[in-house]
């Protein structure tokens, strides 16, 4: 009998500054790596790479003061 997938799912509400976005990067990948996709893989790296650059994206032209971001995978 095939047992259920584990639920992966991570949200997160970050602060719209420069930090914020570092954190949401970072959290990003280790979570990645506890799914079993270690921080090398093409996996890792891309999703890692497009959480920066939406983050970034989010502090730099999306911010309003008094306004976090939400991540979620």
């Amino acid at each position: 009998p095939q047992r259920p997938a584990p639920e992966r799912e991570f949200t997160m509400q970050f602060t719209s500054t420069p930090r914020g976005a570092r954190l949401a990067r970072r959290l990003v990948s280790h979570r990645l790596n506890d799914w079993g996709h270690p921080y090398t893989t093409p996996v890792n790296e891309t999703l890692t790479l497009i959480t920066a650059e939406l983050t970034a994206n989010a502090v730099r032209h999306g911010h309003v003061t008094g306004r976090d971001f939400h991540v979620q995978l």
